[in-house]
């Protein structure tokens, strides 16, 4: 088949699935878009803050969902079983799964006062429930981690000119996040210069493939300096992130 008349009847089924089917699981959930959210109710400028414009909320929960399921899964199956359980699961699985149950959760949180899953599991199901909940959640996490490190080291090892864009991203990202929300500067404003400071990476990444080339296809200790880079990237963001939130909070 095709791959655009593949792509285009792909796009269709989730369109349609955006407009209809969303719509009788928004009546399911009793949506109601004037209903307040905590982040509006409970404003306290640390816990809860409003999202500037709705398009970064968007942002978030792409970045977020993301993950080994929707990214890993697909091309494990592709490579083993053809290009139909790929397209099924994305196409199929994205919108009578996969949405509903984050929207589902997104909206049981809201509900909650922005409480997690694991911490709801305690009200309604008892301690023992979220004790074995949240370990089960913690182990995944680190199964997830371990998987996108080995496949991320792996793939920046085979393809070096994707390795600054990969660690510029990161840095250009935290920049705008603090011209957003520490110098206040508009959002437009902070997208345009982060799009233009995104170029510098793609640039510097030119010299970074010429000197892979020259060094030819041993690239093993570039594979492993990427994922000990991203495991030490994962593990200090972390632990910035918690240290800036306590922070924030005392």
């Amino acid at each position: 088949m095709n791959a655009l008349l593949l792509a285009g009847l792909a796009l269709l089924f989730l369109w349609i699935g955006y407009v209809f089917y969303s719509r009788k699981v928004s009546e399911w959930l009793g949506i109601d878009p004037e209903r307040t959210t905590p982040a509006v109710s409970m404003n306290d400028g640390v816990d809860y803050v409003p999202a500037k414009h709705w398009i970064i909320l968007f942002g978030h929960h792409f970045s977020s969902i993301a993950g080994a399921a929707p990214i890993i899964g697909p091309v494990i199956a592709c490579l083993l079983w053809g290009w139909l359980p790929a397209v099924i699961w994305i196409a199929v699985g994205g919108v009578l799964f996969g949405a509903v149950h984050d929207f589902s959760s997104l909206t049981l949180s809201v509900r909650h006062k922005g409480r997690s899953v694991a911490d709801l599991t305690e009200s309604v199901l008892g301690r023992g429930a979220q004790i074995v909940f949240s370990l089960f959640v913690f182990l995944a996490l680190i199964l997830i981690v371990a998987v996108f490190a080995a496949t991320a080291g792996k793939t920046l090892a085979s393809t070096p000119e994707v390795v600054v864009p990969t660690f510029g991203l990161i840095l250009v990202a935290l920049f705008v996040g603090f011209l957003m929300y520490r110098t206040k500067v508009p959002l437009l404003a902070s997208s345009i210069i982060g799009l233009l400071l995104l170029v510098v990476p793609f640039v510097l990444a030119y010299w970074v493939y010429n000197d892979a080339q020259k060094r030819g296809n041993d690239n093993a200790a570039l594979w492993a300096l990427a994922v000990g880079g991203l495991t030490f990237l994962t593990f200090f963001g972390g632990l910035l992130a918690l240290a800036v939130y306590i922070w924030d909070r005392e």
